[in-house]
Formats: C-alpha cells, sequence, structure tokens
C-alpha cells in the first residue's frame, strides 16, 4: 500500500533544547522556592516528571498545580498562572531545530501531507512549534495534552486519532521519532510504518519491532521512497 501520510515525533526528532532542562526548571521555580523554604529543587522536579505522565488533557498550568498538590503546598492561581507562562515561554525560546529539519519538511511536504505526534502539555507543546516556525508544515498538529486528545505515546489511542484525522489506514501512515518505546513500538503497536531516528546507533530493545527505517539524523529521509 503507497503512503499517504507522514507523521513525526518532537522533542528529539525535530528540536532538542540549548539548555538543559534542569537549569530552566531552577530560574522557574525559584520564586516558588523562596516563599517554601521547606521545598527542594529535586522534590518539584520529581513530582513534575510524575504529573507529566498522568493521562488526560493538560496544560502547562494543570501539571504545575498537581506538582504543588503533589508537595503539600496550595496553589496560588496567580503564582501558578505567571509561572506557566513563564516556562513555555523559556523552554520555547531554548529550542534548536535539529540539522536539516526544515529542509527536510520542505521537501516532504512537496509530496506528502504531514503531521506531527508529540507528548507534553498542550500550551508547552505548540508554544515550542510556533517559536520554531514550523506550524505550517504541518496538516495535523496532535498534543497529547489537547483537550480533545488526552492519550499519550505509546499508547495506540493517540495514533488511531492520527489517522483517523488522517483519513488513512495506519499501514499507509509513516511515524519517524527517536524513542524506541514512545515512537517505534507505539506506533507499530497501532499498525503504523515506523522510522526510528537512532543517531548513536543504539542497539533495538528486544520488545520493540524492527523499523522499516533506521536512520542517523534526518537528512537520510531523502530516501524516504524506499518505504513505497
Amino acid at each position: 500500500m503507497s503512503l499517504a501520510a507522514i507523521f513525526f515525533d518532537l522533542d528529539g526528532t525535530l528540536c532538542a533544547p540549548t539548555v538543559p532542562f534542569v537549569e530552566i526548571w531552577g530560574n522557574f521555580v525559584a520564586p516558588l522556592l523562596q516563599r517554601h523554604a521547606e521545598l527542594t529543587l529535586d522534590d518539584l522536579l520529581r513530582s513534575w516528571g510524575e504529573t507529566l505522565l498522568q493521562p488526560g488533557p493538560s496544560t502547562t498550568a494543570d501539571c504545575f498545580r498537581q506538582t504543588l498538590a503533589a508537595c503539600a503546598i496550595a496553589p496560588d492561581e496567580r503564582l501558578v498562572a505567571d509561572l506557566a507562562r513563564d516556562l513555555n515561554a523559556r523552554w520555547a525560546a531554548s529550542q534548536a531545530l535539529a540539522p536539516a529539519a526544515r529542509s527536510i519538511l520542505t521537501t516532504l511536504a512537496a509530496s506528502w501531507p504531514l503531521g506531527l505526534i508529540t507528548n507534553g502539555p498542550s500550551d508547552a507543546q505548540r508554544a515550542v512549534v510556533d517559536a520554531l516556525g514550523i506550524a505550517t508544515f504541518f496538516r495535523w498538529l496532535i498534543v497529547s495534552g489537547d483537550a480533545d486528545i488526552g492519550s499519550r505515546k505509546p499508547g495506540t489511542a493517540i495514533f488511531a486519532r492520527a489517522a483517523r484525522l488522517a483519513g488513512c489506514p495506519p499501514s499507509a501512515a509513516l511515524y519517524i521519532g527517536d524513542s524506541a518505546v514512545n515512537d517505534v513500538a507505539g506506533a507499530a503497536a497501532a499498525g503504523w510504518r515506523t522510522c526510528w531516528v537512532n543517531p548513536l546507533g543504539l542497539e533495538l530493545p528486544a520488545s520493540v519491532p524492527l523499523p522499516d527505517m533506521d536512520i542517523a539524523g534526518l537528512a537520510d529521509l531523502y530516501r524516504i521512497t524506499a518505504v513505497e
């Protein structure tokens, strides 16, 4: 069956931060740590990470509110809103496109409809896409935290939703991502074709099915017709 649509992962595939998240996080929560001496940076970071893995729709403010609740801190709604807005801006500004990303998106968009599937709070991930200037490449932009999505990779529901939006059977869709579990295993379980972006030449975990393509970088996608 011919390829009908191509979807990309975002973080680690199309872009990467130029500043470590822990550094951004430290600046982000500094006002909170000043108010609550009993809190530590690690406490907040650990709770934040656990919150991000929860299913359902989410925004950065939602996640931060849950993080505070897990640390037994009553949320100050004004502070939550201010910090969420600040974190989104800092995180988006830190991102840089992967080498050849814009060029390959331009090339592929000339032949196939493109989409994006990414995990994360809806507003945070959309802020990254906007900051990178790549929104116009995608006919479909699907974030796990979107109000009408609420499911995460590697679960198959988010891929099933994407295939329905694209109006094609899963076997006619290709997913390109850097995570063996979230991207390759998740998309394969949903019946998609897969492409693993594997710049370090890592060995595929035994539980993950072989991808249709294994590439070192996005520039290798110029041979995309090999999956046809």
